[in-house]
């Protein structure tokens, strides 16, 4: 459950839509910004999908079956590498934080892909939506690189690492082990040899 939502459901005496919580016009607000975004986000492949019976290519790409096809098998690949890298990233730090014979539980994730990037899950998030929209390309218009960008953007800028960053800054930036970590580790791109 995402702790925000718990601050926008109304709580018992609260009156309606005037309380603290403005039940129900914050949740609506909420999941509007998340259906704008999956929408943004999801422009190529709905704008390929609906283009895609089209006679006349919309991109030069689509002249060329060897590049529209190439094209594809590089995003494909894009795509199942970010998709991965996202879900053992997320699997490794779940781990991590459930294993009661870890003393560091309760700190920063450095193991597996973590001690390779500190952020190697919104790295995977960046290489789906950057992939998705690279296998869209030969049907898809060229604005439509504005999922990729948008996605990009607020990962890098908005909410994801700004806010962990934030976070781990305030609770462990005096802890010598944490700057060891940061100062040795990616911030997003993951190294791939260890030095």
């Amino acid at each position: 459950e995402d702790p925000r939502l718990k601050y926008m459901f109304r709580q018992e005496g609260e009156t309606f839509l005037t309380g603290p919580s403005a039940f129900p016009l914050k949740l609506m607000a909420f999941w509007s910004i998340q259906a704008a975004w999956a929408w943004v986000s999801l422009l190529p492949v709905t704008m390929a999908i609906s283009r895609g019976a089209m006679e006349k290519p919309l991109s030069i790409f689509a002249k060329s079956p060897n590049l529209s096809s190439a094209l594809f098998a590089l995003g494909f690949a894009g795509f199942s590498a970010g998709f991965l890298i996202e879900a053992v990233a997320d699997r490794q730090k779940s781990i991590f934080k459930a294993d009661a014979s870890n003393s560091r539980r309760n700190k920063w994730c450095d193991k597996g892909l973590w001690a390779r990037s500190r952020h190697p899950n919104y790295f995977g998030e960046m290489l789906v939506w950057w992939s998705l929209f690279t296998m869209a390309l030969p049907s898809a218009p060229s604005w439509t690189i504005i999922s990729p960008i948008f996605v990009t953007f607020l990962l890098n800028k908005v909410s994801g690492i700004p806010l962990v960053e934030q976070r781990y800054d305030s609770k462990y930036g005096d802890d010598p082990e944490y700057q060891q970590y940061k100062e040795s580790t990616p911030l997003l791109v993951p190294r791939i040899w260890k030095s």
